[in-house]
Formats: structure tokens, C-alpha cells, sequence
């Protein structure tokens, strides 16, 4: 029993670090502002050089 939560113990002291490095290279945190900002921008249509740019086969397939 010990060793069992000896391990369970000693996983969650050494992967907390690795979680909070993975949170903060992969979550992108925006003020209130330039969150609304991006909630409107994907709200508005697609513009056409974006389709466009979508839409190309890429030269290197």
C-alpha cells in the first residue's frame, strides 16, 4: 500500500511542472477586448483571398 501511493504521489509532484509547461505553450490567453474582437472576426465571412489562399494545391504535392 506504501508503495502504491508512494508512486501515485511522486507521478502527480513531477508531472504537475510538465502540465503547466504544456498549458502555457499551448493556451493563448486574450483580454476581454481582443476576445470579443476575435468572436466578431469569426462571425464575419470568410474574405476571398483567404478562400483563395484555402483553396491552392500546395507546389511540393
Amino acid at each position: 500500500m506504501y508503495f502504491t501511493t508512494y508512486n501515485r504521489d511522486m507521478g502527480e509532484i513531477t508531472m504537475e511542472p510538465a502540465y503547466h509547461g504544456i498549458e502555457e505553450e499551448t493556451v493563448t490567453r486574450l483580454p476581454s477586448k481582443a476576445f470579443d474582437e476575435f468572436l466578431k472576426a469569426l462571425d464575419r465571412p470568410v474574405p476571398q483571398t483567404a478562400r483563395d489562399l484555402i483553396g491552392m494545391e500546395p507546389d511540393w504535392l
